[in-house]
This record gives structure tokens, sequence and C-alpha cells, in this order.
């Protein structure tokens, strides 16, 4: 993620990669995925870019999705739905090619993270408002004073054995296991 668009590391340096469809004037990439299908996703100021060959995205128009929202975060389910949350604290997700917009979640700050889980569920940071996760899981909120020493959640990790790591601005790092935060 680039405040100046793509780069490419070929081994030894990163380089500059102008992707088609990328304003030069906005080429901000908040979030980036690369799906199942080996497609990648960019998500930034204007909305979504696929691009379907990682190898061509110079000379691939990209295609566009969620066009004018500022996408920040993106995640991919285990059925290959996509996930992608915006700046403005707005949660859609995509099923057969059609963006279906979520209406769980406080919807007040920026998402910055999310991460499916394996069994439906999807965990969801924000800036500012914690942790919360859309659909299996019925606990949660997580903020500061449920044991988060920070609402400003910047990144999730679910390792293999099923504990979630969260990475807070100015709390530090947190695991959530079993409903219980650790710091």
């Amino acid at each position: 993620k680039s405040s100046e668009g793509l780069f490419l590391w070929d081994g030894r340096y990163f380089r500059s990669l102008p992707a088609a469809g990328l304003s030069p004037g906005d080429n901000r990439v908040g979030a980036l995925l690369t799906a199942k299908d080996g497609s990648c996703w960019t998500g930034g100021a204007r909305g979504l870019l696929q691009f379907k060959d990682v190898r061509n995205v110079e000379s691939e128009p990209g295609l566009p999705a969620l066009t004018n929202l500022d996408v920040s975060a993106l995640g991919q389910d285990e059925q290959g739905g996509l996930w992608a949350g915006t700046r403005q604290g707005e949660l859609w997700w995509q099923n057969d090619g059609q963006w279906l917009a979520q209406k769980t979640g406080p919807r007040v700050h920026a998402i910055t993270a999310i991460v499916p889980e394996r069994d439906g569920s999807v965990w969801v940071g924000t800036a500012g408002d914690g942790l919360f996760t859309v659909e299996a899981k019925a606990d949660g909120p997580w903020r500061k004073q449920g044991g988060l020493l920070s609402d400003w959640v910047r990144t999730l990790y679910l390792d293999a054995e099923g504990r979630l790591w969260i990475g807070t601005g100015g709390g530090g790092l947190s695991r959530l296991k079993g409903g219980k935060v650790a710091t």
C-alpha cells in the first residue's frame, strides 16, 4: 500500500509500477489483495480496480468496482467472497459479481483491516471503534473498555491456531482467543 501508487519488488529493489486505470494525480493505494483466483485488487480513493493478470498490470486496464468510494481494507473469505471496507466506515461484500452493502458495525470510523474466518465470520478493525465481527460470531464488539489498549485497529492477523492478533495504534499488540483479550 502506498500514497504513490503500486511498486514491484524485483528481488533487490522496488520500482514504481504505473498501473492502467490508476489516475496519475490520485494514485494512492489504500488496500491491496491477491485473490484466490490469482487476480489483484487495489483499493483507493476512487474505489476498486481488479487486475486479472498481475504480470500485465502496466498494460491491462483495471476493471472498476465500488467507484467513488474510498476503499481502505480488503479481505477474501473461504468461499471466495470479497470484502471491502471504506474510510467512511462502510462494509461491502461481493458475491457472484454483485456488491452488497452490509448493515452491521458502527459505520462511523474508517475500516482499517478485514480478516475472514473459516466459519464464515469476518473480523473488522476500525480507526476509532475498535474491533467487531460480522455473521457467525455473536460476541463483541471489542473496544478499549473491553480489554484492547486502543480503539484504533491498524492490522489483523488470524493464525493457524485460531488466535486473532490485533495491532493497534498507540496500544501495542493484543491477542483474542476464546473471547478474551491479552495484550
